[in-house]
């Protein structure tokens, strides 16, 4: 089953978008944790929590409306983890390598959402 062909789907886990935001999260919390003092990092392991379970609201949603404002939520989520990892970068908190793939994660899950979105308004 692809994601963008039923955006409405009780098995989310099943959803690219959501898998990929579970990957980022779990990468953010083995990469931040060592760094939980410092309160880029946990803002970014909260931040991260919250943006799969948005997702899987949007995806569990039977109202257009609801789903898309869900996904959005989601989506902007992405775009303050991303602004955050560019602050983690510039304050050296972690190897600017490492940051970068997160941040390229982060652009993959919006492609992933924005993808679900636009099916979505369709419809």
């Amino acid at each position: 089953m692809n994601d963008l062909e039923q955006p409405y789907d009780d098995n989310y886990w099943k959803i690219e978008a959501w898998k990929a935001a579970v990957r980022l999260t779990v990468d953010i919390d083995k990469i931040f944790s060592n760094f939980s003092e410092h309160y880029i990092s946990r803002d970014l392991m909260d931040i991260s929590l919250d943006l799969s379970s948005h997702i899987s609201l949007g995806f569990e949603e039977r109202s257009y409306s609801r789903s898309v404002y869900w996904l959005r939520k989601a989506k902007q989520l992405c775009t303050t983890i991303r602004t955050r990892l560019y602050l983690a970068k510039e304050m050296m908190v972690v190897n600017k390598n490492t940051v970068e793939k997160l941040i390229e994660q982060t652009r993959k899950v919006t492609t992933l959402l924005s993808k679900s979105i636009e099916i979505t308004i369709r419809y």
